[in-house]
């Protein structure tokens, strides 16, 4: 009889775990984002799957991580929670050069005029070709990124409130240092810069060539050159 209670209270536990993260899912900005890049991985985007992206994370002792900067990833407790945060950051990864290729963003372009005060043609002064779709795309990410944080640290105290959002915040990342990197003390050199963008593709995007993304820009406008 009490095995039977044992069981029973499990299983009511499973149902609401079940629920809180159907419940997270559905309110995460990004759940649109994440099923169209398993899909696109031909990925199954399964429970098991969900229950990992959608665990909820401690509160980060040190405000760096508070504010959703901290590119430490939790220790996979098992071989198929790291296959799972593997197959999560190429899926959004091989969908990001997808999106770029394809003039696919991910809030309105609006957002970035909102951001800079000017529209991304005025900002790079290209209005089409691979460049602004890189523009574009990377900047509606880390916009739609950055208000969802902002809204965690106002309910939570944090901005990486699951998994999920501690691998888009890698992810996003590990863009913006390729691709818009920010002034600082640390120097990354033309060459070093083209290997890590390079690597990158020919993990996520093998089809697609530097010169493609920078198709049109302004080099003197890039911070960095991209070495012929």
């Amino acid at each position: 009889m009490r095995g039977k209670s044992i069981s029973i209270a499990i299983l009511f536990i499973q149902i609401i775990l079940y629920n809180n993260n159907m419940n997270a899912q559905n309110e995460h900005p990004f759940w649109g984002d994440l099923n169209d890049a398993y899909k696109h991985s031909n990925l199954m985007l399964d429970n098991k799957a969900i229950n990992i992206l959608f665990a909820k994370l401690p509160k980060p002792k040190d405000f760096v991580g508070q504010i959703g900067l901290s590119l430490e990833l939790p220790e996979p407790k098992n071989e198929e929670e790291a296959l799972i945060i593997v197959n999560t950051i190429d899926s959004l990864c091989r969908k990001f050069f997808y999106n770029v290729k394809n003039g696919i963003y991910y809030s309105p372009v609006s957002k970035i005029k909102e951001r800079f005060g000017e529209n991304p043609s005025d900002r790079i002064g290209i209005s089409s070709g691979g460049y602004y779709r890189l523009f574009v795309a990377y900047w509606t990410f880390q916009i739609k990124l950055s208000k969802y944080q902002s809204e965690n640290i106002s309910r939570y105290g944090y901005g990486n409130n699951y998994m999920l959002d501690q691998l888009l915040a890698i992810f996003e990342n590990s863009l913006s240092g390729n691709f818009f990197p920010t002034p600082g003390p640390f120097k990354v050199s033309d060459q070093e810069r083209h290997e890590r963008i390079q690597a990158m593709l020919d993990r996520c995007a093998p089809s697609m060539t530097i010169n493609e993304l920078y198709e049109g820009a302004d080099l003197k406008k890039t911070r960095w050159p991209i070495i012929k």
